[in-house]
């Protein structure tokens, strides 16, 4: 899973988004976006969740190229 998910504090988990330059959202976002929240939900099911991406750019939106 190419998202990097971090405790940063008790209650706190930090979801880094880097599925491409702008975190286009096509299908392999999706995919990883499915992939962190399974994650999520198995290991951090006592947190509170904090959606970032790496870059300028939070998410450039859906690509309509897909």
């Amino acid at each position: 899973m190419p998202w990097t998910i971090e405790r940063r504090h008790d209650h706190v988990a930090m979801v880094t988004m880097n599925t491409n330059k702008v975190n286009a959202q096509n299908p392999p976002f999706f995919d990883d976006l499915h992939a962190a929240f399974d994650c999520l939900e198995t290991e951090f099911e006592d947190c509170a969740v904090i959606l970032t991406g790496t870059g300028r750019v939070f998410s450039a939106g859906l690509d309509l190229d897909h």
